[in-house]
């Protein structure tokens, strides 16, 4: 487990349980980076918590792992797109021939469209919070980089080393 080199879980908790227990906002610790690869049903609750307490700096950002699932949340949306599109149609011979109930061969196959459709509406929370500006960058399962609005942007000057007057 990386993690465990770059900080112990107990250590993560007394944050958390700092933090919660804390009203007092220039006590809580402050994050830079919040990387979320966790139970994948949780994951609005997670960023519900991260946003509501502040946990990130003015630089801070979300990075989500998995937001896209081994293409099935593609799959999910897509499903539902044609739901939604039958459904608005007042013509049935119009209508594409999709089940409304996914059959699934498999316990794993459905428990896999479950967490796809789970992370899909997260997706779709966080396009629609207010609060946040992202991105997907879809690599491998997909990563969500989230940051709150007003948040200070990262310039290209941010990463130069500082010159001196003599070198200008």
């Amino acid at each position: 487990d990386w993690s465990s080199d770059v900080c112990s879980s107990d250590l993560l908790q007394e944050i958390v349980e700092n933090n919660m227990k804390t009203t007092d906002e220039n006590e809580k610790t402050k994050f830079d980076l919040i990387f979320i690869d966790a139970d994948k049903k949780q994951y609005q609750q997670y960023y519900d918590y991260i946003i509501e307490n502040r946990l990130l700096t003015n630089k801070g950002l979300i990075i989500v792992d998995n937001v896209l699932f081994k293409g099935k949340v593609a799959q999910v949306a897509a499903h539902r797109l044609k739901l939604r599109r039958n459904e608005s149609l007042k013509n049935p011979a119009l209508y594409e021939p999709i089940d409304k109930e996914v059959k699934f061969e498999t316990k794993e196959e459905e428990r896999h469209w479950r967490l796809a459709e789970s992370l899909h509406d997260f997706n779709l929370y966080v396009r629609d919070d207010t609060r946040t500006e992202a991105s997907f960058l879809p690599l491998r399962d997909g990563l969500l980089i989230i940051r709150q609005k007003g948040s200070e942007r990262f310039r290209y000057e941010h990463f130069l080393p500082l010159q001196s007057d003599e070198n200008r």
